[in-house]
């Protein structure tokens, strides 16, 4: 179930941002909850050795986010790199 949801969570999060919709900065994004989601899942402690099989696409996922127009989604980047990051390192 963990795989399944992690790969429709990067198929959701990887779908084109509608950058030409004059209120976009101001609407849910599916994109960021998926990302956010993401981050949660790697920031539980009891998913570490089965979520660590993606740490690869979740840390291209966030370093691909930082360059998005869309604050949001930047800054749910970050969170999840964070995140991904003290699991790495600590």
């Amino acid at each position: 179930m963990l795989e399944s949801t992690v790969a429709y969570l990067l198929e959701v999060s990887s779908t084109p941002l509608a950058v030409s919709d004059p209120f976009y900065q101001s609407r849910d994004i599916a994109q960021v909850h998926a990302i956010n989601i993401l981050r949660i899942l790697v920031q539980d402690s009891s998913l570490v050795t089965a979520i660590s099989r993606y740490y690869a696409a979740l840390t291209m996922k966030a370093l691909n986010g930082f360059t998005s127009p869309v604050w949001a989604m930047r800054n749910a980047s970050l969170q999840l790199f964070g995140n991904f990051c003290l699991h790495l390192f600590l």
